[in-house]
């Protein structure tokens, strides 16, 4: 890694799902760890009707609010919930580390949430 890269970080989100024959993903990099974040699910979200109706759409919205630019009624907004049905009691992200999440997406398959420190 380079110097210059150690000092200021570019950050990749993706939502990979990594059991498709396809490769089918969806990556977005930035300078800052929380704007590439809320790009990702923006993205992610015009692909969805309803998800209000999804059994992960509560954790994976409230990991959205917490750790994106996004404030937590527009993610709220966008995945038919209401403000308050997002939580934040625990977990705490490590800035400088990678990290993955694991759901079951809206329609059934395995599906990742990562965040990985690009050089």
């Amino acid at each position: 890694m380079r110097q210059d890269d150690a000092i200021h970080p570019r950050y990749e989100w993706a939502i990979r799902y990594p059991e498709s024959e396809f490769k089918e993903e969806i990556v977005v990099n930035g300078a800052t760890s929380t704007d590439p974040l809320a790009d990702l699910f923006a993205r992610w979200t015009q692909g969805y009707g309803n998800l209000a109706v999804w059994p992960e759409a509560v954790q994976f919205g409230t990991l959205v609010a917490r750790h994106s630019t996004l404030r937590v009624p527009v993610v709220a907004v966008w995945l038919g919930l209401e403000a308050d049905a997002l939580t934040f009691e625990t977990e705490i992200m490590r800035a400088q580390t990678d990290q993955c999440w694991e759901f079951e997406s809206p329609h059934g398959r395995p599906m990742k949430l990562t965040k990985t420190i690009v050089g």
